[in-house]
């Protein structure tokens, strides 16, 4: 076993200090100071497999954490470029030894326990973890990288950011699709370019969703990140008491090969909020340029994003038209504004139609139409929203 151990301490791509498995095998490779904490690592490891996985597999475990490794060879796989010999050879090392420590058998760790605890016939009882052949290999490596990406950003399509915990992955992301959201088709063809563009390494701006609540912008946002993900897009939702935080989640994605969109939902700004210029210098005008695989796209239900009152615009101010210019400059600085107005009754109908369709309600009837419009009254107005909210409620009552 210390030879293991000491395999594990030479690894110098593929470094195990990141991964909860390989760090417990680590601490449990290395020579207990007491039966007790021997039994204790042993346990840990346990834990950390079961977290991991329900099977408690180490094997499917250690492949998992050399698929999703973020180190210099990963990225350079995820973006399809050459690297260097000597990393490679190391990157080729590394794997071949987790390749062989994904093999070790929990029965030879617990007859090292026992016989340190020959007493301790409970260790016998003690719960095994599983194993299987390995096909573990470098090529395999690189081959999941250059179609997934690296890192954390290869385990999932979406995530959200905040001061407190940082990246976190969405495991369940709105499964929205585009073909789910219905009219608006000449403001979601915006986005939808703008996006592509992005994609293809052309210009790409950043995009304010402004409009009516209830019109579609936050759900255009989701279902273009289940349109594109397995493009290589990501979206990150950030929630604007985060934005101070801004600068140091761009710097992280600057490394990174994939292409993020920063989503923040429904943003506005009080008067004197000072993360307003932290956004502002984000969209335009920092000196720290924001890196090119990164665009922001925010949803607003105010054109200007910052309440203004009418005290405010009577107040004593000498320069008060420049207290203006400056409330305007920040949705000025998103290069594409798309806007979601309320719909008229018509359209509104024909979207509840639509739904219908897709949820399999028959909508035939006069009284379809008559009950669209008596949910809109009750539920805040004619939109998108309470179309979806009404046809569910028949396809509830309907069964």
């Amino acid at each position: 076993m210390k030879s293991n151990r000491i395999l594990l301490d030479t690894l110098t791509v593929f470094t195990p200090d990141s991964d909860d498995v390989l760090a417990a095998l680590k601490t449990l490779l290395a020579t207990a100071e007491t039966p007790e904490e021997g039994v204790r690592n042993y346990a840990s490891l346990l834990r950390a497999l079961i977290a991991e996985n329900p099977d408690a597999d180490l094997t499917s475990a250690i492949e998992h954490a050399a698929f999703h490794a973020d180190n210099v060879y990963t990225r350079a796989a995820a973006r399809r470029t050459n690297i260097a010999a000597h990393i490679a050879a190391a990157a080729q090392r590394d794997v071949d030894i987790l390749a062989a420590l994904s093999q070790l058998p929990a029965a030879e760790f617990k007859a090292i326990l026992a016989k340190a605890n020959p007493e301790a016939d409970w260790i016998r009882a003690l719960p095994e973890y599983a194993t299987h052949p390995t096909s573990l290999s470098l090529a395999a490596v690189r081959d999941y990288c250059m179609n997934n990406g690296a890192g954390i950003f290869s385990r999932a399509h979406g995530f959200v950011y905040s001061e407190k915990d940082g990246l976190v992955a969405v495991r369940s992301v709105d499964p929205i699709r585009l073909t789910d959201l219905k009219n608006y088709e000449e403001q979601r063809g915006e986005v939808v370019e703008n996006t592509r563009a992005f994609l293809d390494g052309l210009p790409a701006q950043n995009v304010l969703l402004y409009g009516d609540r209830g019109t579609g912008k936050s759900s255009t946002v989701k279902a273009i990140l289940n349109e594109f993900g397995d493009r290589g897009l990501r979206m990150i939702e950030l929630d604007k008491s985060s934005l101070k935080s801004l600068d140091r989640l761009l710097a992280v994605l600057h490394g990174f090969p994939m292409k993020f969109v920063i989503f923040i939902d429904d943003l506005s700004f009080n008067e004197g909020d000072d993360t307003f210029g932290i956004l502002k210098a984000a969209l335009e005008g920092s000196l720290v340029s924001r890196p090119d695989n990164v665009v922001i796209y925010a949803t607003s239900n105010r054109r200007h994003l910052v309440r203004e009152t009418f005290s405010a615009r009577e107040g004593n101010e000498i320069h008060a038209a420049d207290t203006r210019d400056e409330a305007l400059s920040l949705s000025d600085r998103f290069g594409l504004t798309v806007t979601f107005l309320r719909p008229s009754k018509r359209d509104y109908l024909d979207i509840a139609h639509r739904l219908a369709q897709d949820f399999g309600v028959d909508s035939a009837d006069a009284e379809f139409d008559l009950g669209a419009e008596q949910w809109a009254m009750l539920n805040g107005g004619r939109s998108p929203r309470a179309a979806k909210q009404y046809v569910r409620s028949l396809l509830a009552k309907r069964g």
